[in-house]
């Protein structure tokens, strides 16, 4: 039998997303262990998504087009378990991904528990992998503005969620590392388990990509509301880089940049 709080809610915002939302769906329900309640937030596909919700027995709702985070907060903002997460339509957590990260948030009294991220192709294949910042590194790291940790692989809690006012949607695309900075402001325990939970799939249609003057923008003003950079941040990103150093030699030999970080 289930630990009654070995529970949680993982919401999907999605649009037009059929071509990788199988094996997004597959992964949520495969988790070991836990039992994942999974809710689909549409905005208006034209595409099979819908069918493919259907076919899995996952439950949709609608939510505007135009704001990722507003489609995020639908879906988790009646939820009843004690763990929520989202997850993107084009991206995949291994199976006892929210088995172990209950277990380490609950081991120590932690409110968010995120892993390490794996990079897949738009096929699912593995491109590379990187270690999250530590914790204590994120405050830092945020003054960049870097996001240490990589959104697929996180989980918070409910009480952190709703005392936080869920995601701000004045944000459309870096919403996710808003919400950790929050978070982190307002005393949150984080916990790191080191070793990959996740894959986060990088195509040529992503946001990152299509709209990265907008990330660029977007995380600008999560680094002022940081404090900005000092030497300290600057020596926290050198050693998380050295840190990474094999991740960024795998990731030029397979994609030909160095560039990118561990925020999808």
């Amino acid at each position: 039998m289930l630990s009654a709080s070995r529970t949680i809610t993982c919401a999907i915002p999605v649009l037009n997303g059929a071509a990788t939302l199988d094996s997004t769906i597959a992964s949520l329900r495969g988790q070991r262990d836990t039992e994942t309640r999974v809710l689909a937030v549409d905005s208006g596909s034209t595409d099979d998504t819908l069918e493919i919700c259907a076919r899995w027995g996952v439950e949709t709702r609608y939510a505007e087009r135009g704001n990722m985070y507003r489609a995020v907060n639908a879906g988790l903002q009646d939820a009843s378990t004690k763990w929520l997460t989202y997850l993107n339509s084009d991206d995949v957590v291994y199976a006892t991904a929210f088995r172990d990260l209950i277990d380490l948030a609950e081991a120590t009294s932690a409110d968010i528990a995120y892993g390490d991220p794996d990079f897949i192709d738009e096929h699912g294949r593995f491109l590379y992998g990187m270690r999250a910042a530590s914790p204590h590194e994120l405050p830092l790291l945020f003054r960049i503005p870097l996001q240490g940790l990589p959104q697929p692989g996180t989980i918070f809690s409910r009480a952190l969620y709703e005392r936080l006012g869920g995601f701000d949607t004045d944000f459309r695309l870096a919403g996710d590392a808003d919400f950790f900075l929050r978070a982190l402001q307002s005393g949150a325990k984080f916990a790191h388990l080191e070793r990959p939970v996740c894959g986060f799939r990088l195509h040529a249609m992503q946001q990152t990509a299509t709209q990265a003057q907008g990330v660029r923008e977007e995380d600008l003003r999560i680094g002022s509301a940081a404090g900005g950079r000092n030497v300290a941040a600057r020596a926290t990103l050198l050693k998380w880089r050295l840190r990474n150093a094999r991740g960024y030699l795998v990731r030029y030999l397979r994609t030909g940049s160095f560039r990118g970080s561990v925020r999808p």
